[in-house]
């Protein structure tokens, strides 16, 4: 019987003392959990353990303490120094005893350098994010014997992209995806800066000054798949050879430069491969025009955004130039999604995109002047499923909304001003998942409205002007019964003042006495029509059977008796007569059971 307690103690024992081991540091997080149980767990199943570090205000010392305290089967380590405390150290070599460790990210941590063959100890080190830094030197040795590493973010440092030493990445033969946007450049690229990339897939430069000659940097990445040279101040026709050898790009993005579309159609029009083209706020897109710029036969996604395509001067040739300058542009495309945002639209049709029409399955349409929904908005887009709508001018929506709504898998009406839903509405979009109406003037949403929304994966509700009187009742019924819907906490009450604030999920009686649920509101409505009924029924009976006494009682009246002069005459004269003759006369005249029966 003592075997059993004895038992249980040295289990307690040998947990405690695995627990010990794998304590979570008071600063970070591990596995997004506190349960020390679960930590044992995962080192006795020897599955990753993930520490996120993000409270700041970390020197070498504490850093060192912090590394030393971390379980030994770290595999992702994430220190992030905040904008009231950042990180102040330098790289570590304690980093080398996390010999599991395959994912580091050291942003915003004060850090100038690398360090002297730290990374070299890391054998697992799969991705390294050091964005936010102040890293101003980096050489062939840093990255000696990585060739593990495939994803490296240098982003926003000090990093002199013109003056790197030659080779800089030449060991990291695996890496895949580097960054090295908003460092300083003030001339050209370093010679060879890109050499021995040869798995490249990405490359980031957003922010980085791109000079003509930097164009030929690029032939050393031949299997770049996808280059992102956003805000690269280019503002010139790249040369003939730009891009010539990068066969494989699939992904450019181009935007905020000043390119016009005649310089784009001829970059783009050597990239066989392309499928994928950002040229949202080009200022100078629209200085010159070429018919069919965009016609790539693999180009099948093209952002327009902040061009200022629906934004003309001439008011009243408004339609005709702002449509004739898109479907010039388009004409000759199959695109299958297109980003029109922020462009000045007062209003859509679907004629514009000419051929792609046809083909789109992503239309976006956010940030415009767009005030209604019509037919020719959607008109022959037969395969399009998503339609963003966002931050636009539209009150009201038609009953019967176009027929190609019908096939949307997601719509996005936020920002809009939108205060009433119709049943027609979401009988319509039958085959949608997702329905984002926050940020409009919804006040309240019928329980009989929110039930045909049974459907969807997602709907999005908050920052809506919602009524937290008696009609919030239906919706919070469908926020408890949908919780995975929807963010809970951002649906609040702005009226009345003394419950703005609060979450409508959260309403209770001592909030609203009117807080009911939809269908207790309904029985108590039908009780009280019931009764009403009654009391009518009953009075209308009671009035019926008095009528009925009534006609009775006229109908059952006894005949009265009366006297004519005649008979007063006759009367009279029997008193005169002798008493033989009264018996007589009193015979011959009839009783008065005879008077009742005539």
């Amino acid at each position: 019987m003592l075997l059993v307690p004895l038992l249980l103690v040295i289990s307690s024992i040998l947990k405690c003392t695995i627990s010990i081991g794998i304590l979570c540091p008071d600063q970070c997080t591990c596995n997004k959990s506190s349960n020390i149980d679960d930590y044992a767990n995962h080192l006795q199943s020897k599955q990753s353990v993930a520490v996120h570090c993000l409270l700041g205000g970390l020197k070498d010392e504490s850093l060192a303490k912090l590394v030393q305290r971390l379980p030994s089967g770290t595999t992702t380590l994430r220190v992030v120094g905040s904008e009231i405390s950042p990180n102040n150290f330098s790289m570590s070599e304690e980093f080398t005893r996390l010999n599991q460790l395959q994912h580091l990210h050291l942003i915003r941590c004060g850090l100038y350098s690398l360090g002297k063959r730290v990374l070299v100890k890391m054998k697992n080190l799969n991705t390294l994010h050091l964005e936010d830094n102040l890293i101003s030197h980096i050489g062939p040795d840093t990255f000696d014997d990585t060739e593990q590493l495939q994803k490296l973010v240098l982003r926003n440092n000090n990093l002199p992209l013109d003056a790197l030493p030659t080779g800089s990445f030449a060991y990291l033969k695996s890496l895949q995806i580097l960054d090295l946007s908003y460092n300083k450049k003030r001339g050209p690229f370093a010679a060879n800066i890109f050499s021995g990339l040869i798995n490249l897939r990405q490359l980031a430069l957003d922010g980085d000054p791109l000079l003509q000659q930097d164009w030929r940097a690029f032939d050393d990445l031949p299997n770049i798949e996808k280059l992102l040279l956003h805000n690269c101040e280019i503002s010139s026709t790249p040369p003939e050879y730009a891009l010539r050898k990068n066969i494989r790009l699939k992904h450019l993005d181009l935007s905020a430069n000043a390119l016009t579309s005649t310089d784009l159609g001829y970059l783009i029009g050597r990239l066989p491969a392309i499928e994928e083209l950002n040229i949202s706020k080009n200022r100078r897109l629209l200085t010159e025009l070429t018919a069919g710029a965009f016609a790539h036969a693999r180009l099948k996604s093209l952002n327009l955004a902040g061009n200022g395509l629906g934004q003309l001067t001439n008011a009243s040739s408004y339609q005709q130039q702002h449509h004739s300058t898109l479907m010039l542009l388009l004409n000759g495309s199959r695109l299958e999604h297109i980003n029109l945002c922020n462009n000045g639209f007062r209003q859509f049709q679907s004629s514009m995109l000419v051929s792609s029409r046809k083909t789109i399955s992503k239309l976006h349409l956010c940030g415009n002047q767009l005030r209604f929904v019509d037919d020719q908005m959607t008109k022959e887009m037969y395969k399009l499923n998503l339609l963003d709508l966002s931050d636009n001018r539209i009150e009201t929506l038609p009953i019967h909304l176009p027929s190609q709504f019908s096939n949307l898998l997601l719509l996005n009406l936020s920002g809009n001003a939108i205060s009433t839903l119709h049943p027609e509405h979401m009988r319509t979009l039958k085959k949608l998942k997702i329905l984002d109406i926050s940020r409009c003037k919804l006040t309240q949403l019928p329980g009989y409205l929110l039930d045909l929304t049974y459907s969807f994966d997602q709907i999005y509700l908050h920052d809506n002007p919602w009524n937290c009187r008696c009609e919030v009742g239906p919706l919070k019924k469908f926020l408890q019964k949908n919780k995975h819907k929807h963010s809970l906490r951002q649906v609040q009450c702005i009226t009345p003042k003394d419950m703005q604030g609060l979450s409508v999920i959260s309403i209770d009686e001592q909030h609203s006495d009117c807080i009911l649920g939809h269908a207790q509101q309904s029985t108590r409505l039908k009780s009280k029509s019931s009764l009403f009924v009654i009391i009518i029924g009953m009075t209308l009976i009671v009035l019926l059977v008095n009528v009925t006494i009534v006609i009775l009682c006229i109908y059952n009246r006894p005949n009265g008796t009366y006297r004519t002069h005649e008979e007063n005459y006759e009367h009279c004269r029997i008193l005169d007569l002798p008493v033989s003759q009264t018996v007589a006369v009193k015979s011959q005249s009839p009783t008065s059971n005879q008077l009742l029966s005539i």
